[in-house]
């Protein structure tokens, strides 16, 4: 609820903008699937409806995240073991039910227009 509320409010605020990355440190062990992946999933699509699509953009700590919790390598076996292309696939899945505008926001337009490049 205390994040729910914290979240709002962010999203009320027209200059901030969400990145969505260290996802492990949430959710611990989500890329093994099954129940930890669905919420995370839904904490990914409830962020993206509080703040829309162009205040979101999807990133990776590739070389970070292994360290800090198993989001994306970390201590899970190798054989189930995330590769940077296997999370953005799942990043891409996650967001397939939105338009096509609202998903090259989240995966570059986004970013483009925070860090003005």
């Amino acid at each position: 609820a205390a994040w729910r509320k914290g979240m709002a409010a962010l999203a009320a605020l027209p200059q901030v903008s969400c990145k969505l990355s260290m996802l492990g440190v949430a959710v611990p062990g989500w890329p093994a699937g099954g129940t930890k992946e669905e919420l995370l999933r839904g904490l990914v699509l409830e962020t993206i409806s509080l703040f829309g699509a162009r205040r979101c953009m999807f990133n990776s700590n590739w070389h970070i995240n292994g360290a800090v919790s198993n989001s994306d390598a970390g201590d899970v076996p190798s054989d189930e073991a995330l590769t940077m292309a296997s999370l953005f696939e799942r990043f891409h899945g996650w967001v397939a039910h939105l338009g096509e505008a609202e998903r090259e926001a989240l995966f570059a337009g986004s970013a483009e227009r925070f860090y003005r490049i």
